[in-house]
């Protein structure tokens, strides 16, 4: 008969895996790593500094929309508190078709935005921050036309608010290293 302990392979594991962790997070104290929504490298408050963002016009439905959504996410809503950063964005929208039938209508489609922006600095105009953004939502088309519009709409709303999530935070990343 052995004396070793049936129990001993899974004890040995999780004594690795608690002193791995351990390691980990002993080492990322002093890593450098810091909240996105404290204090910026400058020492401003981030939610300052996103407030003085102006975000400009975006044309169409889809445009306010996302425009909407940014102020809320950088702001919540509230007005601006000057204008040291401006954020500009360009969107283009496209629709593809999903799920075709027998008959060569399709059931479904995929509404997409995409969205280029730069973040300005108001003061001398100079691009500090340029990137890219795609979103999509997938909707499912109907016999009624009303029921067409509004799956059609909440895709887009959908879109822009994804988009605009992904937008603030690559911006407020930014501004947090850089603010």
């Amino acid at each position: 008969m052995s004396s070793r302990d049936p129990h001993r392979p899974l004890l040995t594991r999780r004594v690795f895996l608690a002193s791995s962790l351990a390691v980990g997070v002993a080492g990322c104290a002093g890593g450098g790593f810091s909240p996105l929504y404290g204090v910026t490298s400058s020492g401003a408050d981030l939610e300052s500094t996103l407030a003085s963002v102006n975000v400009i016009p975006i044309p169409g439905r889809v445009g306010q929309q996302l425009r909407n959504e940014l102020l809320f996410s950088m702001r919540g809503g509230g007005s601006d508190l000057g204008a040291d950063y401006e954020l500009r964005i360009a969107i283009r929208e496209s629709v593809r078709q999903i799920i075709r039938e027998r008959d060569g209508d399709s059931q479904g489609e995929v509404y997409r935005i995409t969205s280029e922006f730069q973040l300005l600095n108001t003061g001398d105009s100079a691009v500090l921050l340029k990137g890219e953004n795609v979103a999509q939502a997938a909707y499912r088309r109907f016999d009624s036309i009303f029921a067409n519009l509004r799956a059609r709409r909440d895709a887009e709303n959908r879109a822009a608010k994804d988009s605009a999530r992904s937008i603030s935070t690559r911006v407020a990343a930014f501004l947090s290293r850089t603010g």
